[in-house]
Formats: C-alpha cells, structure tokens, sequence
C-alpha cells in the first residue's frame, strides 16, 4: 500500500499545476479512455482518492460510481454498474474458457442479452501485470465471480401454508419477474403475490450487488476428490476455480469463519440463504436460463460440469466442463458467462439456521447472534420439516410450493427436494448432490446438522 501511495504522489506533483481536463488528458496518454465532462469519480476519503488516481494513471481503469450511471459501461438493463475494488480484476471469458482483462468502458456485459459481469481475484500477482485486453494465465487466477445487480421482483407465491398436497400434473414453473434497481431507488417492501419486493440479499447490506462464486468452493492444493476433503478454516486454501475438487467434508462454522477472513476489504463470506435465493431467481428470469440448470453429475465433484443427459446419475466421465456446449447448461445463464454447481456437485451448506439450535456447526450462539449476525439468515425457533411458511420471501424455498409428498418431500416446479430447518437439523443446505438426479436443482433445499459431511462444500460471496 504504501509504494501505490508513493507512486500517486509522483502523479498528484505532475499533475500538480494542471486543469482538471489537461490531468484526464495526461492519464489518458496512458490509453485510458476517460471522458473529463463525465464526472465518474466516486471518492468519500482521501484513500478513495489515492485509490481512484492509482488505478487511473498506473493501471489504466476509469472509476466508477457502481450505480447505474457514468463511470463504467451501462447495457441499458437497468444493472448496476460492477463494483470493482479490492483486487477484483473485470474480465470477459471467452466460449472456450480463455480469460481476458476487460475494457470496463466498453461492452464486458450484457445482461439483457443473458451475459452477466465476471471478474478474478489473482493468485498473490497485483493486477498491475495485466493490462486491458490481455489474456490472464489460469495458473494466476485465484478465484472467479459473478455480478448480481441489486433488484426487485414480483411476488408469485408469497403465501404458502404449511404441509403438503398432491403432486401436480405439471410444473408450475415461471418466468419471475425482475426489475433492477440501485440502493437509490426506493425499496419496495411488498407482501402479497403481484406486489414486489426488493431482494433482501441487497436490502440486508444495503449493496447494489453482490459478487458470487462462479464455481463451489474448492481447496488449493487437491489434486483429486479425496485430498479436498479437509476440516479447517484456513482462508488461504479458498480458490473458487473450473476443473478443481470441492473443498468438503468441513463443518459450518469452519467453512463460514475461512470465507469470513478471505477478504473482509471486499466484506467476503459464506453465501447466506437469501443469496442463493437472489441467484436462484435472477437464473429463472428474463436475464437468465430461465429454466433449471443441468446437474453437475461428476461423482469426483469436479467443479463447472454438467451432464451429457437431462437429470444424470453420478459419473466419472458422462459429463463435460464448463467452457463447452454441454456445459453451459450448467450454468445459470445457459451460457459461459453464469454462476456454476447450482444444481448438483457437492451439496452446498449456506448460512441460514433454526435460530437457538447451532447443531454440529462448530459455531456458538453468541457469534451467530452478534459477532457474525449480519452474515446469516434467521429462521423461527419452531420451524420443522414442512413449515413452508416461515421462509425468508426470497430465499427460493416456500415460494416454490406447493410442496407433496412421495416418501420424501418435494416442490411442483422441478419436483426438487423440499426440505425446511428443524430441531436435529437446524442448517440449510442447497442445490443438491452429483447423485441427486432429477431431485437436484437450483430450487433444492435441505437440512442437515451443520457438521463435517463428504458430499457437503460452501460457497464465497463478496458485496458490491
């Protein structure tokens, strides 16, 4: 830090005696396309400055206000701008995997033609080694995000009793409505189906969006399926990468306080219930697939397959990567540029609980309730296996509904397994197992104990 500040010195003493539009002239010798008239520049202290003239002059990036308006490219969808700070780099990524260094003024996103914004944290490499246009080495990438913008949807299932019914003829599975919106606008607080409802994933931080993991956690180092299975809460071994072994076989409280202390710049943490909700539903929108994604059925929980067939059991090989035709269909986007493993991989523990029941998870009750309050969804203290309607609205579980019985419990959009929080199983888990057939999905919710479990692995989440 203390070399960026000496570098922005030099600048601030060159540009010392300059107008305002000559200095934007000067930085933009470095190729930096900036536009003096368009004030971008976002800056509330005096690290904010040091910080904007740094990335402008040295690294050749424009500032940006991260709403919606000037400061970066726009599409036009109403999608908040990317927030890109902290070591975030913007890159596009090509059908075929290959990353490039994105031009944050031109075209890197497009999320009415379903292409939502990615970006890479590296590998202990400042982003200063890359410029605009060049291709990043996988082998420097650490970890791949998504961008979801902040939004409102219309409620379409707001209601759901508790219990179950029938099993239905056909899916009741549509298109949610969604708009988007920045932290300007004025939260819409609806409650009955047709009203809407800003989602609480944006609500709870007060965020135009939130950065999520492209891919299921993995742990730096495994070279196969078994050396990912480890109990710690080293933040060091997080990399959220294609083509790597999901980190499992941790507890909660381990995976939540390693992804708690990845990057509290960027405010990281274990994806809360809610966030898999705020996923979920902009997957199934106008925006996204809008259908459900295809299982990652790799029985080595690799990350970023999907399986060659429609509803695949487990397999070593009947599946491909990410970066192909078929695997897309594991992605939320239906294209390369989605968030990954949502349906199937690893089962993912997200931080939502029964509030005063901690489980297994390693976590006590004081953090939860202070140290760690903001970072995990409360559920009521007398939810069991079918009380639907104590659900968070927008965390995708009694919305799904209604829900039948058939041994196990399931909702009638995917027929995804349906399974709320209780006593002996306090901890939701989402988007099922590589083994979960037809009953995985984006829509799939669980319980468990919160303890260490094979086929159980977590997801990073950084705020906007």
């Amino acid at each position: 830090m203390k070399s960026k500040y000496v570098i922005v010195l030099l600048i601030v003493f060159l540009l010392g005696s300059i107008t305002g539009a000559g200095a934007f002239a000067l930085c933009n010798a470095k190729d930096i396309l900036y536009n003096p008239a368009d004030d971008a520049w976002d800056i509330d202290t005096v690290d904010d400055a040091l910080n904007d003239l740094y990335n402008a002059c040295v690294l050749g990036e424009m500032p940006g206000d991260g709403t919606g308006g000037s400061g970066g490219w726009s599409d036009g969808s109403g999608a908040s701008v990317p927030v890109i700070n902290g070591g975030l780099v913007p890159v596009l990524i090509a059908n075929n995997g290959v990353v490039t260094k994105a031009n944050t003024s031109e075209k890197w996103y497009d999320y009415n033609n379903k292409e939502w914004a990615n970006s890479v944290i590296l590998v202990d490499s400042p982003s200063k080694q890359y410029n605009v246009g060049d291709t990043i080495k996988e082998s420097d990438i650490e970890s791949y995000f998504v961008w979801i913008p902040r939004y409102r949807y219309k409620l379409f299932h707001a209601n759901q009793a508790d219990g179950y019914g029938n099993k239905l003829s056909e899916s009741i599975a549509q298109e949610i409505e969604i708009e988007f919106e920045s932290k300007d606008t004025p939260v819409s607080n609806g409650t009955q189906d047709g009203e809407w409802l800003t989602h609480p994933a944006f609500t709870n931080f007060d965020v135009n969006g939130i950065w999520v993991g492209k891919f299921e956690t993995g742990y730096k180092g495994s070279t196969s399926a078994s050396s990912a299975q480890v109990s710690s809460s080293d933040p060091t071994k997080i990399q959220v990468k294609p083509n790597v072994n999901s980190w499992r076989s941790n507890t909660v409280g381990n995976f939540f306080k390693a992804m708690y202390n990845y990057n509290r710049e960027l405010d990281s943490h274990m994806m809360k219930n809610t966030e898999w909700g705020a996923v979920a539903y902009l997957s199934h929108s106008k925006y996204g697939i809008n259908t459900e994604v295809r299982i990652n059925n790799n029985s080595n929980f690799l990350t970023g397959y999907a399986a060659n067939t429609k509803d695949a059991g487990s397999s070593t090989t009947a599946n491909q990567p990410y970066n192909t035709e078929t695997g897309y269909l594991a992605s939320t986007t239906g294209n390369i540029t989605g968030v990954y493993d949502m349906s199937g991989g690893s089962w993912e523990y997200v931080a939502g609980y029964r509030d005063g029941t901690i489980g297994s998870s390693g976590l006590t009750l004081e953090e939860i309730r202070n140290t760690y309050s903001k970072y995990i969804d409360v559920y009521a203290s007398d939810s069991s296996t079918t009380t639907y309607s104590k659900r968070i609205l927008g965390d995708a579980t009694g919305e799904m509904g209604p829900f039948y019985s058939s041994g196990s419990y399931y909702n009638n959009w995917y027929n995804d397994y349906s399974y709320f929080v209780g006593s002996s199983y306090p901890w939701f888990y989402r988007g099922g197992h590589c083994n979960g057939g037809s009953n995985a999905g984006q829509f799939y919710f669980d319980r468990s104990t919160g303890g260490a479990g094979s086929g159980s692995s977590a997801r990073l989440v950084l705020l906007g």
